[in-house]
């Protein structure tokens, strides 16, 4: 078996992405200087991410493929769906599949609001700039309020990751407004990243989360598994 074998894709993006722990990183780059089959991959998809990260605004974004990775097998497969996945979390402020970049909260909350109600939405933040922030809180508020009298609520799930965890902090200056959406809304979920908390924490740092925060799971992982079941994933 070789390295390829014992890895995930999500193991592949969280190397690259920088939220493996000191431990898991050693244990993966040990495995790359071991396997180049393994090491080429990890280029590749470096590579195709840096691509999208400097071109995306300049090309439509397609629609996001269906991702079916438990009827896959083989590497070839999966790395469709690490492609795929590419797409997802290497573009920012991104809050549909085909609109691009958009320039403000107001576009954003409106187009989630009324393109996708009532359904399973999962927004993703990883950045701490005011204009990102803003842009996700409003689109929630948006969603959540614009839905709270249907048939069928939409689930709503915040996942933070990298410096969007600060968004949670007890200290954060957004602290009550996500406090009194929490109360207001039984259908929103909120997860911070299980390993961006403990890279904070190493650091010296530590986030002390507001109540009610789950903090059991990685973004990637979380991320992956509400996509596979049909959740409609939005990044800012």
């Amino acid at each position: 078996m070789n390295a390829l074998d014992k890895f995930t894709v999500q193991n592949l993006h969280a190397y690259i992405d920088g939220d493996l722990s000191s431990k898991e990183k050693n244990a993966f780059e040990k495995a790359m200087r071991l396997d180049d089959e393994l090491k080429e991959e990890v280029c590749e998809l470096r590579k195709i991410k840096q691509q999208i990260l400097e071109h995306y605004q300049k090309v439509e974004i397609p629609p996001m493929p269906e991702l079916d990775v438990q009827s896959s097998k083989g590497w070839g497969s999966r790395w469709a769906v690490a492609a795929s996945l590419t797409l997802a979390f290497g573009l920012g402020f991104v809050v549909s599949h085909q609109t691009g970049q958009l320039q403000d909260a107001n576009a954003a909350s409106n187009f989630v609001a009324d393109n996708f109600a009532p359904k399973k939405v999962i927004l993703h933040i990883d950045s701490d700039k005011p204009a990102r922030v803003q842009a996700l809180l409003q689109t929630a508020n948006e969603l959540l309020e614009k839905t709270a009298t249907t048939t069928s609520k939409p689930q709503v799930e915040i996942v933070a990751n990298d410096h969007g965890i600060d968004l949670f902090d007890q200290k954060n200056k957004n602290r009550a407004e996500i406090i009194e959406m929490l109360k207001k809304y039984d259908n929103l979920k909120l997860l911070a990243c299980k390993r961006a908390l403990e890279r904070r924490a190493d650091s010296g740092h530590p986030v002390k989360l507001i109540s009610n925060v789950e903090s059991d799971r990685t973004a990637v992982d979380e991320i992956v598994d509400k996509m596979q079941h049909g959740w409609s994933y939005h990044k800012f």
